[in-house]
């Protein structure tokens, strides 16, 4: 019989992920109505909004403010994440410019 050698261990090629420290946050805790009591209606589309504008602020929080980093960790598009941002009423204003003085 022939000795069978064992192989050398197989080594990936992979690079760590980059992860951020701050863990996601909880979803959005819904007060719980006594049986009975329950709401008339309640918006899915308010609800689903409501939970993208927390992960969209984490995301942005997580990375510091970039959004492209943002974009990523959320697994979309840049461009993506500047539609969703403003859709969620989370877009800074624009700067008004300052009134210019008058001289005389």
């Amino acid at each position: 019989m022939s000795e069978i050698n064992s192989p050398e261990p197989i080594q990936f090629r992979t690079t760590p992920r980059e992860v951020p420290a701050v863990a996601p946050p909880p979803p959005p805790a819904a007060p719980l109505a006594p049986v009975g009591a329950l709401p008339a209606s309640i918006s899915l589309d308010a609800k689903v909004r409501e939970f993208e504008a927390s992960l969209i602020t984490w995301a942005l929080d997580a990375t510091h403010g970039n959004k492209s980093k943002a974009a990523a960790l959320l697994q979309i598009k840049r461009s993506t994440l500047g539609d969703r941002i403003v859709r969620c009423g989370l877009a800074d204003p624009p700067e008004q410019p300052a009134p210019a003085e008058r001289v005389g």
